[in-house]
């Protein structure tokens, strides 16, 4: 956005904005967090977490994938998801719902199950991931191309 000298003028007055206005969250988005605090979670939203995903969506302006993968770490990371201490398998089979919205197939169950020991020093077991890697694995599926095509475009309208 070039901002003239006029219109630099007129902002400093107060008269308009200088800075591009926030885009509101879209439907999409506020139902992509529902989804997320019902699947990942166990639970319906609370006000105020939902209010603050929400606030931060709006202040990030215009729909991204970036957005979706923040989310995503975000409540796959948190402390209250942490605390559910689920096995590996329930902790992959949620991401896929929560972000592909289907289960997962045998091979990418198998793939997160052995991947995460190979790339971040976390050997598989029945226990549940750390934070980081957890956050780390529902991070690269919410890039993933499957997420791009069936998802994203749902969450940007």
């Amino acid at each position: 956005m070039k901002i003239t000298s006029f219109a630099l003028a007129l902002a400093t007055a107060g008269v308009i904005s200088a800075a591009p206005a926030a885009q509101a969250a879209t439907a999409g988005q506020v139902a992509f967090i529902d989804t997320l605090y019902n699947v990942v979670l166990d639970r319906a939203p609370d006000a105020a977490g939902k209010a603050f995903y929400i606030a931060q969506l709006d202040a990030q302006g215009t729909c991204s994938q970036a957005q979706a993968v923040a989310l995503a770490r975000s409540f796959f990371s948190s402390p209250e998801f942490m605390g559910k201490f689920l096995s590996t398998t329930a902790q992959v089979n949620k991401m896929y719902l929560s972000l592909l919205n289907r289960s997962p197939d045998f091979a990418g169950l198998m793939f997160w199950g052995t991947q995460p020991g190979a790339v971040w020093g976390v050997a598989p077991s029945m226990w549940s991931y750390p934070a980081d890697v957890s956050a780390n694995i529902a991070g690269a599926i919410a890039s993933s191309q499957e997420f791009t095509t069936s998802r994203l475009p749902a969450f940007c309208s």
